[in-house]
Parts: structure tokens; C-alpha cells; sequence
């Protein structure tokens, strides 16, 4: 996936399933959370290469770095720059879902990030 593809699955996704993922006692963020929710960048993890092992990591490009390596690799990235705007947008979603902030504050944050980085917004229509 590219980065417009990463961006559009998350942002519906979160948008389609009403909110943020969250552990068992809604504090902390995850991939893929206990209610079936994902976050912003778990909806593209593919179901086949989802571990629970990587709740915790954010994607990286050095090979030195286990899961978060494998991250990158699962949503695609291809550099560390790449892998610095995914982090950004995992961070949207983190701190949207640690202050319990609307949707919209969500959908806000995206169009910002959006335009940073040349991304289309059509999916925050």
C-alpha cells in the first residue's frame, strides 16, 4: 500500500467503526484492540501478518529493529521518511484516543496531516 491507500483505510476505518482502539481498560492504544477495533494504522496491518508481539512497536526501516521493522514491511513502507509519516499518523490516532476527543477533533487533525504531506481528503468528506 501506498501511502494515500494507508491513509484512506485508516481514517474510514476509524471513521466506520465509530472510534479509537483501545486496550482492555481503555488506556492504552493498539493495533488491534479486544472490541475488534483497530487503530488509524492497524487497519492496514493484513490479518495474516498481525501479531500481538507488535502492540507496542511503531514501524522503522533499520534492520536492527525486530518488529518494528516488520511493521514497515507490512504496511509498506520503503525509508525511513516513509516510516516517520506513518508514525505521524499512528500519533494522530494516539493522542485523538488518550484525551477521548470527538471524531471530528480526529478528522481535523487528519486534514492537517493531509495537507503536510500531499495526501487527498476526499475520505474525511
Amino acid at each position: 500500500m501506498n501511502l494515500q491507500q494507508i491513509f484512506d483505510t485508516g481514517v474510514a476505518g476509524i471513521l466506520a467503526q465509530g472510534g479509537y482502539s483501545y486496550d482492555a481498560g481503555g488506556h492504552g492504544c493498539l493495533y488491534r484492540g479486544p472490541n475488534g477495533c483497530k487503530c488509524a494504522l492497524g487497519h492496514s496491518i493484513p490479518d495474516d501478518g498481525y501479531d500481538p508481539s507488535l502492540e507496542g512497536d511503531a514501524p522503522r526501516f533499520s534492520a536492527s529493529l525486530g518488529n518494528e521493522v516488520l511493521l514497515a514491511r507490512l504496511l509498506g513502507a520503503e525509508s525511513e521518511a516513509e516510516c516517520t509519516i506513518l508514525r505521524d499518523f499512528q500519533i494522530i490516532h494516539d493522542f485523538c484516543a488518550r484525551r477521548g476527543l470527538p471524531l471530528s477533533k480526529f478528522k481535523a487533525y487528519c486534514r492537517r496531516f493531509a495537507k503536510r504531506h500531499g495526501l487527498k481528503t476526499d475520505v474525511l468528506a
